[in-house]
């Protein structure tokens, strides 16, 4: 089950994230951004899968959501850089 990409309306403080399950909105004054990652992940018989991450920064504090495919939804807080 392929899963839905995360849509990003507005910027900034006033940024909100979607997709059919998870709505993702900052709190409060601060720097923040929000953006997506996507990435293809290579399997060992050779096959690929898409990776979508939403990435809700906050003050250095970075928020990544991303359903695995099972449809459940990961969700990482750290002040760390990852990729897909």
């Amino acid at each position: 089950m392929p899963a839905e990409p995360f849509d990003i309306q507005g910027e900034g403080i006033s940024a909100v994230g979607a997709d059919a399950g998870v709505l993702v909105s900052f709190a409060g004054a601060g720097d923040a951004r929000m953006f997506r990652r996507r990435a293809h992940r290579m399997h060992a018989s050779g096959s690929s899968e898409p990776i979508e991450m939403l990435v809700a920064e906050f003050d250095g504090v970075r928020t990544y959501l991303r359903r695995d495919a099972c449809g459940r939804l990961q969700v990482v807080v750290t002040r760390l850089d990852l990729q897909p």
